[in-house]
């Protein structure tokens, strides 16, 4: 299973993102891609390396 995240310009809830992320590695995902194409980037991808 593969995960793919992301912020954009129309939503950019990094809480959510983090929700996400724990259901995805709950799940057993694979692999989890960043997507991330609006917002605040660089905060975004310091939080999905955290």
């Amino acid at each position: 299973m593969n995960t793919n995240l992301g912020t954009s310009d129309e939503c950019c809830d990094l809480e959510l993102e983090g929700r996400k992320l724990n259901v995805a590695l709950d799940a057993g995902t694979d692999s989890i891609m960043d997507l991330s194409t609006g917002g605040d980037l660089d905060s975004a991808r310091a939080f999905f390396r955290e």
